[in-house]
């Protein structure tokens, strides 16, 4: 009698489990592979992928013949128009992306597609470098010697700004 409940608990769950699927997007490849998981982004032809069984793997895009996802994502088209929806079913290398803003879906072919979800890109790149150089010798001649010089590059899409700087110092005593 007392096991009842704990029955009645577990055909619950396991009936809503096979009602309500894992819910994660799918990616379909040419060699008839489908991989489940969470759409990260695509950049430089290179679709990144995150698994629960496998972390985040990259994938070649060129290999990806549908793409199905359960969360927006944003695709940015050859022709640098920007499409926000979601991703369904569509015919082999073809995308269909469902949005508010269109009453029909909109479908195009995967080899238009130039980026999903791209990354922020930073509008400055900053490189810099450092060279130091230190001598000092004690005994029957007192030398002490110091060189320091740098280097700071900052970049943005149409400037470039450079600062550099020198510094040498020398102190001999007999």
């Amino acid at each position: 009698m007392r096991a009842w409940p704990t029955i009645s608990i577990l055909a619950l769950w396991g009936v809503l489990n096979t009602l309500c699927p894992a819910i994660a997007d799918e990616l379909h490849l040419s060699n008839g592979d489908v991989i489940t998981g969470q759409l990260i982004r695509m950049e430089e032809n290179k679709l990144l992928f995150k698994t629960s069984y496998a972390g985040e793997i990259k994938v070649n895009w060129p290999e990806v013949i549908n793409l199905i996802t359960d969360d927006p994502i944003k695709v940015i088209l050859i022709d640098k128009t920007v499409l926000e929806g979601f991703s369904r079913k569509a015919s082999v290398n073809m995308m269909r992306l469902e949005t508010e803003k269109l009453k029909a879906p909109s479908d195009f072919k995967l080899s238009k597609v130039t980026a999903i979800n791209p990354g922020k890109k930073s509008g400055v790149k900053i490189t810099a470098r450092t060279n130091v150089g230190l001598t000092q010798e004690r005994g029957n001649t007192d030398t002490d010697k110091l060189w320091l010089d740098g280097e700071f590059i900052a970049r943005t899409e149409k400037s470039r700004y450079t600062f550099l700087g020198e510094l040498n110092s020398s102190i001999t005593r007999f």
